[in-house]
């Protein structure tokens, strides 16, 4: 409970100073969700803080404490220091006193009035307790301020008892937790915590009855009014202002579900229950009632219930036999409580994508905890994918690799989760093979040759203009257009690398702590000429302050046709106060304009980058790849002649040196063509799939998952929305990028089913779909996507996680009327949930079936940290809530 108080008055802290982070904001709405007692302390720190900031100022407050708690203890030990001298004064006057009182008063017992002196304290001894006195008597007055208000208000009759015998309940009282107990009375403002396979029931004077389900959280005698504003509701519920005697069966229902029987109320004093989105008022009816933060359900066996969705103010009286739901997007409607909505659309597979590095020990523990969950919540599959290039080579991993995945697959078993690979994908292949990267054509480069050397000249004029940004208008850079707020945008003169300012892009510093995010992407950008299909180097100098990891701070190069040439974000310039160099190569492919920007491409920027000192330079045959489809052409400048390599000339680091006997005259012009490594999106370019060599990397590695998992229950192929650059290698021969998809596919779907015919085979719909990506211009992919669909088997299952709101619902009927089954995979957050099932919704309005599963979870393993399951549970129950969860359990019944 201490902890939990520290962490809330932290939140506090930063709450008052305008510093939270959206993280921290919804860490603060989780507490205040958690019931009333964390909406009182809240109220209670929060008056606290505020008292400590007025009388300390809101910079220094926590150096200002303490130098009050130092000069308390300096008075403290001027006025308690007193000589020997008198010390002995005192106590052999004491000592007369008391011997004269014995003498007088004998033969009764002597007097303890007077105890003999206790041992003398060092002075290390004396410190420590005046620094305790002088801390407790600062704290003091502030606390007293805050709990004497409450002493007013408490409770001086119990309102209800806990009735029967409770399991695993706490009660909390006046921040106290201790166990429940049969008999116990209940006063205002008490908290019931039910636990995990706990239940408790609660009994009031009339016979009322609540029984809480576990994982409960309710408060008893409550204000309605005052819940009200704390809840953030606009105006108090009519009816329910604050008056004695109207608490009594006024309950908060934080968390889980309840049911109800309440005798029949006096006219004008109906029971209420409140919930974080709703209020239930109850004249006298038997009813259940679950809850979550965004919805509330209630069904009605006896009497009316009416149910008031308070965000909006919507209400429904509920009969018996009916059901309502208070959720934002869902009609607010009484309905048969036997009708099932849904009938045709239920997910049977519920699966759970978790990323893991096998090879730390550590990594047991978080997915047995993320195991444990999905399975106590309904969950009955893992896709458990290897981070990075974890299922390559298996035959080269440690054995402690082994152990720890074995130890993993034992607790999936004992869960009863089917555990299963996602694997297979043209990147994984180009870790298998690096020589297998995908390489983008450099056509024509121009090199000139001078004393041996060919290499290519520079730029006559300069591709980037004010590159150093010393050219100013309005005092701001010339030649490059700003976006973001003016402020975030300006020149340095403090500490340029080169001339003399260099320019900072990020919001002004305040002097706060913690500096806050900017609420919108901030830049700068100009547009180059470029030629088509050459390649070129971004360069320059960059220094940051305060950025941290994850900054969504990079580099970004865009042909004029929208193609992206370049795409380096997230963590890209490296965090340091001095000048560091940085670098970006690419390809125009066939642009002969390119906007370059730099900078956050997105809001949430904090800290501050500075830049100078900018080159744009053409490259020759760097990142060269070669094999024997891609080869390197030399030839004059004219075409006339195709030199010959090893006889004219021998290739070097981005340069070509004259051979002995070569026929490349002096200062020769010469132009060369060659194929450039796929890498400059970032990360590991992929593998091109047009050799034999990809499949077999894959077959190998197939059969190694296959004995490594014993028997693969089911298989997802990850060909997802990664798959950026595709179909640029000769040996693919003429044809369209699309029809290059579907055979990579068709030929990956039947190398799995030859390993396991009974295996179930997933596919992601990224790359199969008209509705995301399988259209013109995909990233670097060479040529257009259509018909890449046409490769998918249909007995494949459809992992279908449409980014496009607006788009899920043509995407889930194209897949469903080409007969393929499928999930709805959602990110790990409620928005997510609510909006894939309103999609399912629509297309079953339409008699639309085959959507048989759900996949929780986020598909980038930079994503998959800790509060990428924090709704995991909550995912579940909102499912259930619109009657999609159910089937079977076993995985092998829904083959």
């Amino acid at each position: 409970m201490a902890d939990e108080d520290t962490a809330l008055a932290d939140l506090i802290g930063g709450y008052m100073d305008g510093t939270l982070s959206a993280e921290e904001s919804r860490d603060l709405e989780a507490h205040l969700h958690g019931g009333l007692i964390a909406l009182d302390r809240f109220r209670g720190l929060l008056r606290l803080h505020g008292m400590l900031h007025a009388r300390y100022g809101r910079v220094s407050l926590r150096e200002r404490v303490v130098e009050d708690v130092k000069a308390e203890q300096r008075r403290q030990t001027r006025t308690q220091v007193l000589t020997v001298e008198k010390k002995d004064q005192i106590l052999q006057a004491s000592r007369a006193q008391a011997e004269a009182a014995q003498r007088r008063r004998a033969p009764r017992r002597r007097s303890r009035l007077f105890p003999p002196p206790r041992k003398k304290r060092t002075r290390a001894t004396r410190g420590f307790g005046l620094a305790l006195a002088a801390s407790v008597a600062v704290l003091a007055g502030a606390g007293y301020l805050y709990w004497s208000g409450r002493r007013e208000a408490a409770p001086r009759e119990p309102v209800a008892m806990i009735f029967a015998l409770p399991q695993n309940t706490r009660v909390v009282r006046a921040g106290r937790e201790t166990a429940a107990a049969a008999g116990l009375p209940l006063f205002a403002g008490d908290v019931l915590r039910v636990g995990r396979d706990g239940s408790a029931t609660v009994r009031y004077a009339d016979a009322s009855t609540l029984r809480l389900r576990a994982e409960t959280d309710v408060t008893v005698g409550i204000d309605v009014a005052d819940v009200s504003r704390v809840l953030g509701w606009e105006g108090a519920p009519a009816g329910h202002a604050a008056r004695p005697g109207l608490i009594g069966k006024h309950v908060f229902l934080g968390r889980g579900a309840l049911t109800a029987y309440i005798a029949e109320q006096p006219p004008g004093r109906p029971a209420v229950v409140v919930t974080p989105n709703a209020l239930a008022r109850v004249v006298g009816t038997r009813f259940e009632l679950d809850v979550e933060p965004r919805w509330t359900r209630l069904r009605v066996k006896e009497g009316r219930v009416e149910l008031m969705h308070r965000p909006d103010a919507r209400s429904v009286v509920v009969p018996a036999g009916r059901r309502a739901v208070a959720a934002p997007g869902i009609p607010l409607e009484a309905q048969p409580i036997e009708a099932r909505r849904y009938r045709a659309n239920v997910f049977g597979r519920r699966f759970v994508l978790v990323h893991a590095d096998m090879d730390d020990r550590k990594e047991l523990a978080r997915l047995t905890a993320i195991m444990q969950r999905a399975a106590a919540v309904g969950y009955n599959g893992v896709v458990l994918d290897g981070t990075r290039g974890d299922y390559v080579n298996l035959q080269k991993r440690a054995r402690s690799y082994f152990a720890n995945f074995h130890r993993l697959k034992r607790k999936a078993d004992e869960l009863g989760l089917a555990l299963m690979p996602q694997y297979m994908s043209a990147v994984q292949a180009a870790y298998g093979n690096p020589t297998l990267v995908e390489a983008i054509p450099v056509r024509e480069t121009p090199f000139v040759l001078a004393r041996g050397v060919a290499t290519v000249p520079a730029a006559a004029a300069p591709r980037l203009r004010n590159p150093g940004f010393e050219e100013r208008a309005d005092g701001t850079p010339a030649r490059w257009t700003l976006e973001g707020p003016a402020p975030a945008i300006a020149l340095d003169s403090a500490q340029p690398h080169g001339g003399t300012v260099s320019l900072c892009l990020g919001a002004p510093e305040t002097g706060r702590r913690r500096q806050k995010p900017l609420a919108e992407p901030v830049a700068v950008v100009q547009v180059v000429a470029l030629e088509p299909f050459r390649a070129y180097e971004l360069a320059g100098w960059a220094r940051t302050r305060g950025l941290g990891a994850g900054a969504p701070v990079g580099v970004f190069i865009e042909g004029a046709n929208g193609r992206r040439l370049a795409w380096r974000a997230e963590d890209f310039f490296a965090s340091s106060p001095d000048w560091r160099a940085f670098s970006v190569r690419f390809n125009s492919v066939d642009n002969t304009n390119a906007v370059i920007r730099i900078g956050a491409r997105r809001d949430g920027m904090r800290g501050r980058l500075w830049l100078d000192d900018l080159t744009l330079r053409e490259v020759g045959l760097q990142g060269l790849v070669r094999r024997d489809s891609l080869p390197v052409v030399v030839q004059a400048a004219d075409g006339s002649v195709t030199y010959r390599e090893g006889a004219d000339y021998v290739i070097e680091k981005e340069e070509l040196r004259v051979a002995r006997g070569s026929r490349i005259p002096d200062a020769a012009r010469l132009k060369v063509s060659w194929y450039q490594r796929a890498d400059m999106l970032g990360g590991t370019a992929p593998a091109s799939a047009c050799r034999a060599d990809y499949f077999e990397i894959h077959r190998r590695n197939v059969l190694g998952l296959r004995q490594m998992f014993g028997g693969l229950p089911g298989f997802v192929l990850k060909y997802d929305g990664g798959w950026t650059v595709a179909n640029w290698d000769p040996a693919a021969g003429v044809r369209t990028a699309g029809e290059y998809v579907a055979e990579t596919l068709r030929r990956s779907q039947a190398l799995v089913r030859d390993v396991q015919p009974d295996c179930a085979v997933y596919l992601w719909n990224d790359m199969v779909d008209p509705y995301a990506d399988a259209g013109e211009s995909y990233w670097l992919v060479n040529g257009s996507l259509d018909g890449a669909w046409e490769g998918v088997a249909p007995e494949t299952v459809i992992l279908n996680r449409n980014p496009h709101s607006r788009r899920r619902v043509d995407s889930l009927t194209f897949f469903a009327r080409r007969g393929h089954r499928q999930f709805v995979a959602v990110a790990p957050n409620p928005e997510s949930v609510h909006e894939w099932l309103d999609a399912v919704d629509a297309v079953e309005a339409a008699d639309i079936r085959g959507i048989v599963g759900f996949m929780y979870g986020s598909h980038s393993d930079t994503l998959s940290g800790p509060a990428a399951y924090r709704h995991l549970e909550a995912a579940a129950n909102l499912c259930r809530l619109r009657d999609r969860w159910g089937g079977a359990g076993a995985l092998s019944a829904q083959r």
